[in-house]
């Protein structure tokens, strides 16, 4: 009976340590960008992508560009496909380092978000050169901030499995008290 009851006391911590294991890693995460953060580049690029770890949902995603005056250029929704975020952009980005806020709802559910930067080393396209007047940027805020995941889950989950274990090892032991009598 001892041994019986040893293994399944063992079955259960190693089912619950793989049940519990990945739920502290699931958010996904952004692995890349073209142009990637940091980078200085001669010419404005033509559009911002953003690679993730996993696919991103195909709703509530946000990117916003702000010039080096801190004016917002562009807001949009990203194009999601596969792995990547995609937001073209409607107008060059100025000479100096604009800012890119991005937040995307990862697959497991949960608003992911970061700020890169690129800054353009090139002359500040003018007015003429391109097909359509530029828009005149608002001076508007920065996207509100997703709610962060909670850094406390993981832990909470744990704490969970251990009283489970601990109700589990309870209960083995009072029905072999109560075989014994």
């Amino acid at each position: 009976m001892r041994r019986l009851s040893r293994l399944l006391l063992s079955l259960l911590v190693l089912v619950l340590g793989v049940s519990v294991a990945p739920a502290a890693l699931a958010h996904d995460q952004l692995v890349s960008s073209d142009p990637a953060d940091g980078t200085t580049v001669q010419e404005s690029p033509e559009r911002i992508t953003l690679t993730y770890s996993s696919e991103p949902l195909d709703v509530g995603s946000l990117v916003v560009v702000t010039g080096p005056d801190g004016t917002e250029l562009q807001r949009g929704e990203p194009t999601v496909d596969g792995l990547d975020a995609t937001l073209d952009l409607e107008q060059p980005l100025p000479a100096g380092t604009s800012t890119v806020q991005w937040r995307v709802v990862s697959s497991d559910g949960h608003p992911i978000e970061g700020t890169l930067s690129v800054t353009v080393d090139g002359p500040t396209p003018s007015a003429t050169a391109t097909s359509a007047p530029a828009p005149t940027p608002s001076p508007t805020t920065a996207p509100e901030p997703a709610p962060a995941p909670s850094s406390g889950a993981p832990w909470l989950l744990i704490g969970v499995g251990a009283l489970a274990v601990l109700a589990v090892g309870a209960g083995i032991l009072l029905a072999r008290r109560t075989m014994d009598r």
